[in-house]
This record gives structure tokens, sequence and C-alpha cells, in this order.
């Protein structure tokens, strides 16, 4: 009974150091998401987007700027308004079926009648033909330059067809969607979402969601990778290497138009003339930098002598912002964290006495949400994820993110036709010239911009091509552990 007892014993110890060992074997990272949605009809902040670039397929995606096919073997235009994609019979749902041309026709065809924003690559497709298992025909309504580009970037994955049907009827299935990436969702609750690799030798990962976009330095030493703000905005942190990678976003405030006093054009510019950029910009720190356009540098239409916001101020310097007791300032939790939100509190103060703050943490409908809401002014971000000004104009042109209140149909037909013109330059002008339309109405300002994004990796970590491009592009495949 005792040499029973004991080799019981041993066992446990054995079971128990095993299940360590495994606990250890998993890449754990935060992110800036109070809750994370993986159906793809709304907007997909860049921590959905980094979980979905592990679970899902595209027929091509951008890799270090430039695109790369995936499920698709080859995309060759055959003639000016028809695209031939043959898919590569390597690509596999989690259930071991492979990616058909009907499952890429049914997932453009779901994403067309549900999604709410990111809707122009569909206006762009007349019909979607499937010749065969592994072969369609893209029918354009006209040649569109743009198109296989905004193709690449990370908003049009590829799902299992009876899948789509499925999760039409319940939505939540989406919490484990049927993709076809290299790794598949076995636990999503409301604090993390657990993912296994298909490939034996890939590391599990584990996502942590933290709702108030940041994590304190004392416990910088529970994660593998770190993309999000930490506590105090340290230079470095001990057991981790820096990286900075090139993905410019810039910080907004806006102006809900619906409300009194915004609804005057005179009064709107009159508060952006007198907002204290600086005092937001200082609690930064060295990550960022003042903002003289309405797009950052890097930017796709860009124009380093972009004069608004000094014309704004010279022309509105002395005139007097409405005087409100009390304000709302409202911030999209993912957009900016917890230890800078009190800096536009201090600069709104400055011209109202007392500041309410609200948070929007229902980033699928951010702009719709925050014009309904009351409140006078929205702190966000944007980025684009191929470098286009195009993915920042369209903030007027997608109605579920327009937070403006304002909606002119005419001019969301401009910024759509933008993507019609072929010539780069000749697009750049376009650019500028809505850019100079949507400065005109006094929305929005821009308050500084992150040329880079600070990401801290384990030392015990080797990530080849992490840097390359943005960090939602980043295949977690690629890791490895140092002495792996």
């Amino acid at each position: 009974m005792e040499k029973i007892l004991k080799v019981g014993l041993i066992l446990s110890l054995l079971v128990s150091c095993l299940g360590v060992g495994l606990a250890d074997n998993v890449l754990n990272i935060p992110l800036h998401a109070a809750t994370l949605s993986l159906n793809p009809t709304g907007v997909q902040d860049r921590s959905a987007l980094w979980v979905s670039r592990q679970i899902n397929c595209q027929l091509v995606r951008f890799k270090g700027g430039a695109s790369e096919l995936e499920a698709a073997k080859s995309i060759q235009y055959i003639s000016t308004d028809k695209i031939e994609v043959i898919l590569n019979n390597k690509s596999h749902f989690q259930d071991g079926s492979p990616v058909t041309a009907e499952d890429v026709a049914a997932s453009f065809d779901f994403l067309r009648q549900s999604r709410q924003v990111l809707l122009n690559i569909f206006s762009w497709i007349k019909n979607i033909e499937v010749v065969n298992n592994q072969e369609l025909i893209f029918t354009l309504s006209k040649p569109t330059p743009e198109f296989l580009k905004v193709l690449a970037s990370p908003n049009y994955s590829i799902f299992k067809k009876s899948f789509i049907e499925k999760a039409e009827q319940d939505s939540s299935l989406w919490k484990y969607p049927m993709g076809c990436g290299g790794y598949y969702v076995t636990q999503n609750t409301p604090g993390y979402i657990f993912i296994k690799p298909n490939n034996p030798d890939d590391i599990p990962v584990k996502f942590f969601l933290i709702a108030n976009n940041e994590i304190n330095q004392s416990e910088v030493s529970n994660y593998s990778i770190i993309d999000m703000a930490v506590d105090g905005s340290p230079e470095s942190l001990k057991g981790f290497q820096r990286i900075d990678i090139f993905d410019p976003s810039q910080i907004y405030i806006g102006i809900n138009a619906t409300k009194q006093p915004w609804q005057s054009l005179s009064a709107r510019c009159s508060f952006l003339a007198h907002f204290d950029t600086q005092k937001v910009l200082q609690s930064y720190g060295n990550i960022a930098k003042p903002a003289n356009d309405f797009i950052p540098s890097g930017i796709l239409g860009y124009d380093p002598n972009a004069t608004f916001i000094q014309n704004i101020r010279n022309k509105y310097s002395k005139v007097v912002p409405p005087k409100l007791n009390k304000v709302c300032i409202a911030y999209l939790t993912v957009a900016i964290p917890e230890q800078y939100r009190s800096a536009f509190v201090a600069a709104l103060k400055e011209q109202f006495p007392n500041v309410q703050i609200n948070t929007i943490t229902n980033d699928q409908q951010f702009g719709i949400t925050f014009a309904r809401s009351n409140c006078d002014f929205f702190a966000f971000d944007l980025k684009s994820n191929y470098l286009d000004a195009y993915e920042f104009i369209l903030l007027f042109s997608e109605k579920y993110i327009n937070f403006s209140g304002i909606y002119d149909d005419q001019f969301a037909k401009q910024i759509e036709a933008s993507q019609d013109i072929q010539d780069i330059q000749e697009r750049v002008v376009d650019y500028r010239n809505i850019i100079n339309k949507i400065n005109n109405q006094c929305l929005i300002l821009p308050v500084l911009t992150i040329p880079n994004e600070r990401v801290f990796i384990s030392n015990k970590l080797k990530t080849p091509g992490m840097g390359q491009g943005s960090i939602n592009d980043y295949y977690l495949g690629h890791v490895r552990w140092i002495n792996q």
C-alpha cells in the first residue's frame, strides 16, 4: 500500500511539473481592448486584427510593406476589369477541409451584405464567378487601380461557407470562427483569448484583454510581447528588448456638430484655435511629435507644409470660444490610454470649468455611438494599414465611424471616387482637396503624431521579421524561444 502511495505521489509530481512546463510554453500578450470581437463585419481595431491575423487567412496580405500571396497561388489581370484568382492547395480550415473558391465567394458575399464599414471594395466588385474549386474570376465595375492594394489590407478574411451560414443564424459562433490561419481559438473568455497552433513547433498564444489600455511596470514580467502603453512610458524594460516599428498613427480631438453650440462653424473653429495641443503632447513624452497635417508623415497624401492648424489659430485667436460651464469628452478606450486622458481634461479646463469624462468601448460603431451620446468632444486615433490617406478620410464617408454627426452624401462620393484615380500624383492632389474641405468644417483637430509603434519583446524570444511591417500584420508562428 505504501509503495502504491509513493508511486501515486511521484506521478502527481510529474504531472504537476509537466503542467508548469506546458503553461510556460505560451506567449502571453496583453491587448488594449476591453472586449474583442472576431466578427469581421464591424470595425476591427489593431488588437482584433492581430488576433485575426493568426486564425484567419486571406487571398493576399501585406508583409513588410509589400503584398504577399497567401491562400491564392496566383492573382493576375486578364483584362482591365477582370482578375483571375487561382487558389493554392495548401490552405485548409481548422477542420482539415481545403479552402475552395465557393468559400472565398461566400466570404466576400457575406462581408458585402453584413459589413458596416470598409465597404469601398464591394462597390468596385461587380461579380465573383466561381469557375471551379480553385479558380475565381473577379469582375470589377470599372478599372480600379487600388483594388489589389485594398484586397491585401487585413480586412478580407476567408471563412468556410457552411460556417458562415451557421453564424448568420447564431452570431455567438464568431467567438470560435472557422478560419484558415495557422492558429485556432480554443478559449474565448471576457478576460483572455487562447489560441493553439496547427504546427506543433509553433508556440500557443494567450491574449489578455486590458480594458484601460495600459499595464503597470510591475506587471511586465507576466508578458512575452508588449505593444501597448506601459505606465510611465519607460524607454526600456528589464528583461526585454525594444523595437520601434514605423507605423504612424495620429491622435485627434473631434467635435459633435449635432449639439449646441457646436452646430455653429465659428464656435467649432474658435474652440479648435484655443485648444492647447501642447498639454497633451507633453503627456506623451518623446514617443510623440506635433501634428502639422490632417494625416501623419509617411502617409500618401501628407503635406509637410500644411498650415491648417496655424491658419485656424491666426484667424480665430481673437474670437472668444463659447462660454460653457460644463462640457463632456469621450475617449475611445482602445485609442487613448488612461495615463494620457487627464491631459485632454487639463487642456479643456483652460476653456471650460467642468469637464465630464465618458468612455466608448464599442469600437465597432464608435463614430455613430459618439454622435448620439450628447457628448461635446471625442478623443481617438487613426492609422492606415497600407499608408494611404484614404483610410483617414473615409472617416467622413462611412456613417458608422463618422463621429461629427454631419454626413454629406456628395462629399462621401468624392472620397470614394478618389480611389478611381490611376495616377498617384493626381490622386494626391485629390486627397489634398478633400482634406482642405474637411479642415474648413472645423470638425476635427490633429493633436499629435506617433511615428512609431513601441514594442517590447522578452529576451527569451526570437522574433524574425518583426518590425518589417505593422504589428497587427505579424504572424506569431514565426516566434521561437531562444533555446528552441
